[in-house]
């Protein structure tokens, strides 16, 4: 029984690895989620060029009798926070279909609103609406 429970908990990390999709962040960077001291919630990306740039943990359970004074438990879990920087995702679209494609950052900054505008383009067909 303890080797299927075993299966049971490490599945979705074998599963993500299968796929090749990463996790965000890692105990050592946010520090335990559970109200037991241990990361139980996890995010996964799975394009390595969404890099996380701030991760922070939201203290919002009592880590085994740690909350005191006037802060109250709300949940059995701590909130994690992530912002993500997603410009190297959108350098080079795979559903970019016009112009020459934007090899570098810098680039890409400099025509900030033709990428905005391609986004926005690419978003309104997969929603089957029309522009404005």
């Amino acid at each position: 029984l303890e080797s299927l429970f075993g299966k049971y908990m490490t599945s979705p990390f074998a599963a993500l690895a299968l796929h090749n999709w990463e996790l965000a962040y890692r105990e050592e960077e946010v520090g335990p989620s559970s109200t037991f001291g241990h990361l139980v919630d996890h995010m996964a990306v799975s394009d390595v060029r969404a890099k996380p740039q701030h991760v922070e943990r939201l203290v919002t359970t009592d880590q085994r009798g740690t909350c005191g004074g006037d802060e109250v438990p709300i949940t059995d879990h701590n909130a994690v926070k992530v912002t993500f920087d997603l410009a190297d995702v959108f350098l080079e679209p795979p559903w970019y279909e016009g112009g020459e494609l934007r090899r570098d950052r810098e680039s890409a900054e400099r025509d900030e609103t033709d990428v905005e505008a391609a986004i926005e383009a690419w978003v309104r067909e997969q929603l089957g609406r029309p522009s404005l």
